[in-house]
């Protein structure tokens, strides 16, 4: 017969640590967290000096799932108020009751922060089931603040991701320390007139240091988009995709045009550090246009794979890891791609 594991840990907290389900040794010892992922759960969190004796530990549901596989708990068939589909599928209407004891649990914790493990948790706290996508990064939500990452089943399975976790779980601590949360007070300065690009250029060129990225589609660069600081960008258009056949110019004329990339070409021309994630790329294009890229020339994506040479390279991961801030990402739709792992 099935028992339902409870959670265990002082309350109130300041921190969740929120599972899937219980497993075999933890229906066996009606306790959460002692198999073995659990034993490298508590591995990883002391080593982020994160002490599991003060951390509340709990599942999304609290009895064990057939074969250990959550999915059994989720059909295809949508019910009525079914909610957000979990990996395309719907909770089963019998373990609703699961999802309002939790909503219960977490009120009377009260948590600062909830640390997500897997993309069950991922789900039932944001509406989310994308882990590989949104692990790293914090998010809102009405139980408190949200901080996903891989579940320590994947870990064992995975065991080069063990390195992500004990990230994030470093950021995490940074946040309760610190109170380092999101930062959304990004400002974006986008859409230019011809009027505009003078003043475009004289904000950029004053910096010690440019953060460069160019957008590209059909072998010709859409966007130059330069930082000048942690918040702040001017984003110069080439090209958008409002036109019915696909890249349209952003420019109604050719001089128009041309007076953008004469702006575009002395911010490049500033003795400012340029900062690129793989220049390499970004500037074949500038090189094969004939504009050259003055001032030193920084990678992001060279430097973090010096430090963590083992460790995803992406801009994406790298925000995940050293900043605090959404998942821009996927802030726009980027076509059909496939997440590295859905753990």
């Amino acid at each position: 017969m099935p028992w339902l594991v409870p959670p265990r840990g002082p309350w109130p907290n300041k921190v969740v640590v929120l599972g899937e389900a219980p497993g075999r040794d933890e229906e066996g010892y009606g306790k959460c967290f002692v198999g073995s992922s659990g034993q490298e759960l508590m591995l990883m969190l002391q080593e982020s000096d994160l002490d599991p004796a003060t951390l509340y530990f709990t599942n999304v549901f609290k009895l064990r799932p057939p074969g250990n596989k959550v999915e059994a708990f989720f059909r295809t068939k949508k019910a009525p108020d079914a909610g957000p589909a979990w990996n395309g599928k719907h909770l089963d209407l019998g373990l609703y009751s699961h999802l309002t004891l939790l909503e219960q649990e977490l009120a009377l914790v009260k948590p600062e922060l909830i640390l997500a493990l897997g993309k069950t948790a991922l789900w039932f706290t944001t509406g989310l089931d994308k882990i590989s996508k949104f692990r790293g990064v914090f998010h809102q939500s009405k139980y408190g603040m949200v901080l996903p990452t891989y579940h320590p089943a994947y870990v064992l399975r995975q065991f080069s991701d063990r390195t992500v976790v004990i990230a994030d779980f470093l950021k995490a601590k940074r946040f309760l320390e610190d109170g380092q949360s999101p930062k959304n007070d990004h400002k974006l300065h986008i859409n230019p007139t011809v009027e505009d690009l003078p003043n475009w250029v004289n904000a950029i060129r004053v910096v010690p240091a440019n953060g460069v990225d160019i957008e590209t589609a059909g072998g010709l660069i859409r966007s130059v988009g330069f930082s000048v600081s942690d918040t702040e960008a001017y984003v110069f258009p080439f090209f958008d995709r409002s036109g019915p056949n696909g890249l349209t110019n952003f420019w109604p004329t050719v001089e128009a045009e041309a007076s953008c990339w004469a702006a575009v070409i002395q911010c490049l021309a500033s003795p400012s550090i340029k900062i690129f994630q793989n220049p390499l790329y970004d500037c074949q294009y500038f090189y094969d246009m004939g504009i050259p890229v003055c001032g030193p020339i920084r990678d992001t994506m060279a430097c973090h794979h010096a430090l963590q040479p083992g460790m995803e390279k992406s801009l994406g991961f790298l925000g995940s890891i050293y900043l605090n801030s959404e998942a821009w990402k996927e802030m726009r739709s980027r076509g059909d791609r496939e997440d590295k792992v859905d753990a």
